[in-house]
């Protein structure tokens, strides 16, 4: 049996949404993934109407509401891969090891430098040059950098696999968000269906990592995980206290 409460009764219940923030692929189901870090939560609600006055008087006749929108935004404070790829509207493919992966090292006066095409290097080798003697490597970056004037080289190089993410390489995503304030506030808040656009203004080497991923986006009814008329297709607040 489904009980109807009157607004009324919720009025001098107030929540701190203060909790854990998931999320998941759209209409993909199964478990949920912690974003890490937030703040800055906001929800945005509105509700256009149209009216229709009467040419005679100005009365109004009629007043109906043509569209309902909702906007999420937050800032992730977690540089984590599905961050960032939500961040940079990203798709991500792992890049498999290398062995013997053949280079050609241009020539470099002392101090300038050369990254190998692929990161993450286990060994290099670049026909008679020394490494700490000719040049110095970065393995994690692949960074060359020389040590004394060398001339173009061939050589090889073996890594082992990494991870890559495209810049605005995807059309975007579609998640479903859980807040789980209930610990904090006795609620739990669950938007069905968010769409994030990439990020505006990603701080690079601005010392302040924290503030860098503030991503925004609309929420979109779905039918697909509610068609109730009463509680709407965009989200619930789930009172458990």
């Amino acid at each position: 049996m489904t009980t109807t409460t009157k607004v009324e009764n919720f009025k001098n219940r107030y929540a701190l949404v203060r909790g854990p923030l998931y999320f998941r692929i759209f209409g993909e189901g199964g478990a949920w993934t912690p974003f890490g870090p937030t703040k800055d939560a906001s929800l945005e609600l509105g509700v256009e109407k149209a009216t229709l006055i009467s040419g005679d008087d100005g009365s109004v006749l009629d007043e109906q509401q043509t569209a309902k929108t909702a906007t999420f935004s937050v800032t992730l404070q977690s540089l984590s891969d599905s961050n960032l790829a939500i961040a940079l509207q990203s798709a991500i493919r792992e890049i498999a090891a290398k062995t013997d992966e053949p280079v050609t090292v241009p020539s470099l006066a002392v101090g300038q430098t050369f990254f190998l095409q692929f990161a993450n290097v286990t060994k290099l080798t670049l026909g008679s040059l020394v490494e700490g003697e000719d040049y110095s490597l970065d393995k994690a970056s692949g960074r060359i950098t020389a040590l004394k004037t060398v001339a173009e080289t061939e050589g090889t190089y073996t890594t082992s696999a990494t991870v890559e993410m495209g810049i605005l390489a995807s059309s975007g995503i579609e998640l479903e968000l859980m807040y789980d304030a209930t610990g904090s506030g006795g609620m739990r808040l669950q938007m069905f269906k968010w769409k994030p656009s990439p990020a505006q203004n990603i701080a690079i080497n601005a010392g302040n990592e924290h503030s860098s991923l503030a991503v925004t986006g609309a929420l979109v009814a779905s039918d697909a995980v509610s068609s109730d008329e009463m509680l709407g297709k965009f989200g619930r607040v789930v009172r458990v206290s």
